[in-house]
């Protein structure tokens, strides 16, 4: 049995978030327990186990905790980022991470920059992590018709079926408008390969209004 103290994840005085944290920790830690036990026994005790954090760095099994790693996707970009900053020399530069459901970007000025407090859903939680910026949807977004404008997300088609130009069925995304306009582009080039094409019939379907 696993027992999260706001005492030890979050020794501040902030009551609210405190026991915020606490429970977000305590939810999490089976799913994220059984997950990193089953990652251990693929690669062996004799492999090193290293988890990514929010703020960007690595703990190992025995340190770390869920609440640390809601915004690890994110950060482990800035980090790369700034890694490949590092072997060009760069102290100054901005990132741009697009995923799935978000669009992300950051600053990195000569070192990280961080906030110890941040909001995950209706969650404030109590935990380091990279200032990290939310300006947009993600590639695989759902497109949709509210109260007669096109908006986009928060709801995302996933990996399966995916955005429509996977071909298996899915919902119009942000990706299409990639694909379009890479399309676009290739028409000019008589070597360029060809894609298949997005069918006009799921066309339609994504982009009629609804009634």
């Amino acid at each position: 049995t696993h027992v999260s103290t706001s005492a030890e994840l979050a020794p501040l005085i902030k009551i609210l978030p405190r026991a915020e944290t606490a429970v977000a920790n305590a939810y999490l830690h089976p799913v994220m327990q059984s997950f990193l036990d089953h990652v251990r026994s693929r690669i062996g005790d004799e492999s090193s186990l290293l988890t990514m954090t929010s703020a960007g760095g690595l703990e190992t099994q025995e340190s770390y905790a869920p609440k640390d790693s809601l915004l690890s996707g994110p950060a482990g970009g800035v980090s790369g980022a700034a890694a490949v900053a590092a072997e060009l020399n760069r102290e100054r530069i901005l990132t741009f991470d697009m995923g799935g459901t978000s669009t992300d970007v950051a600053r990195y000025d000569h070192g990280f920059q961080y906030r110890f407090e941040q909001i995950v859903g209706d969650a404030r939680l109590l935990s380091p992590a990279l200032k990290i910026e939310t300006v947009a949807a993600g590639g695989g977004s759902i497109c949709h018709w509210s109260n007669g404008t096109l908006q986009v997300g928060p709801e995302s088609a996933g990996a399966s079926p995916g955005p429509a130009c996977y071909g298996r069925g899915g919902p119009l995304t942000p990706a299409e408008s990639t694909r379009t306009i890479s399309e676009s582009r290739s028409r000019s080039t008589t070597d360029a390969p060809r894609r298949a094409p997005l069918e006009n019939s799921r066309r339609k379907r994504v982009w009629t209004p609804k009634p």
